[in-house]
């Protein structure tokens, strides 16, 4: 049953054999079946099993411990109600470590009894201004936003003139929100240069920022989120941000990281109410009644105040309902603005562009236009 190439043992006396083992090379069987075999030595001594020196095993070494270091100085700001839900807080966080992964949120009302209210998973994208920004008109084709994101270790990509235009690249700069077409990037690691900005978005101030100045891009998943009530405006919250590593662990105690304040000021309550639309005139026993449709804001009671002139500025106030409708007691020119009831003291957040203008006859509606 053996065949060349074959391992066995060979044992001969007087050629000092003893279990050696051999490789088969060749076998013949003569007429008597006398099997003749030429074998060749294997070099190994005996037939047990070979023993071979072994390499210790490398393993990787992972210190889940690794400090992930402090936040930022976190951006802490309250968003128009364009861009939020309503009276909300925004807090932006980023770590300069590479071990950083994110953070919990703490918050007390007393700067002493801390809650955890939530938690930041993403580093926004934060740095500072590297030049400074002059004021502007709105597009600024003129001026370029030149910032820094190596404190975040954040990077910036370009958008077309629609991103721009759509704020699609929405950034915080210093209170005023400034979106861009192009990011180019520096010769330095994480600066670039921004051009084309949107100025001013959502009704935020145009105006000149120096260079350090925060910077941040709005990415509203990479946010703290914090709701409070009307209640709660012209009160100071207290933050704390407790860090951890990229395996989840070692978080920061919550006695040993910085303590930061908000005094919350319901700016989104200052912002201005969707147009009045839809105006419309219909006639009944000789009545002339205006309507409109209802503007739906967080805001409430939502308003209307009805004026009768030739100019808002000068018209004469005739009242303000909180239904969409109002009878027309006479011929005249009228503007509808949407108007907000806060303890008794009414604040109109139309403008003169934001109004919409209604003449009519009371007796002929042929003569009406708007």
């Amino acid at each position: 049953m053996l065949d060349p190439m074959d391992l066995i043992t060979i044992t001969e006396e007087y050629l000092g054999l003893d279990n050696e083992l051999v490789r088969i090379i060749s076998m013949d069987v003569d007429s008597d079946k006398i099997i003749t075999m030429v074998v060749e030595e294997v070099g190994i001594t005996g037939s047990g099993v070979v023993e071979y020196t072994r390499q210790s095993a490398i393993r990787a070494s992972t210190n889940t411990a690794t400090s992930p270091g402090s936040v930022n100085m976190p951006i802490i700001f309250e968003p128009p109600s364009e861009l939020g839900n309503g009276y909300e807080v925004w807090a932006g966080v980023s770590g300069a470590s590479e071990n950083w992964r994110g953070c919990y949120v703490y918050l007390s009302s007393d700067g002493d009894t801390y809650k955890k209210v939530g938690e930041i998973t993403s580093k926004a994208r934060q740095g500072g201004l590297t030049e400074t920004l002059a004021s502007g008109d709105d597009p600024d084709t003129i001026n370029t936003l030149k910032v820094s994101l190596v404190k975040s270790l954040g990077e910036l990509s370009s958008g077309t003139q629609d991103d721009a235009d759509e704020y699609n690249t929405l950034c915080y700069v210093d209170g005023e929100l400034i979106s861009y077409e192009t990011a180019t990037l520096g010769s330095a690691s994480y600066n670039y240069s921004l051009s084309y900005l949107r100025r001013g978005v959502y009704g935020t101030t145009i105006a000149e920022h120096a260079s350090g100045t925060q910077f941040m891009r709005i990415d509203s998943d990479r946010f703290f989120q914090y709701l409070f009530s009307e209640s709660d405006i012209g009160k100071t919250v207290y933050l704390k941000f407790c860090s951890y590593n990229i395996y989840g662990a070692r978080v920061e105690d919550l006695a040993d990281v910085e303590e930061y304040t908000y005094t919350i000021q319901g700016s989104a309550m200052y912002s201005t109410l969707d147009d009045v639309e839809n105006l419309s005139i219909s006639y009944s026993n000789n009545t002339a009644v205006l309507s409109w449709d209802a503007v739906t804001d967080f805001r409430s009671p939502i308003y209307y105040e009805i004026r009768k002139g030739d100019e808002l500025g000068s018209a004469q106030v005739l009242g303000r309902v909180s239904a969409t409708s109002y009878t027309l007691q006479s011929t005249g020119t009228y503007w509808i603005a949407e108007n907000i009831q806060q303890q008794n003291l009414y604040r109109l957040f139309s403008r003169v562009d934001r109004n919409r203008m209604f003449t009519g006859d009371n007796r002929n509606k042929s003569n009406c236009k708007h």
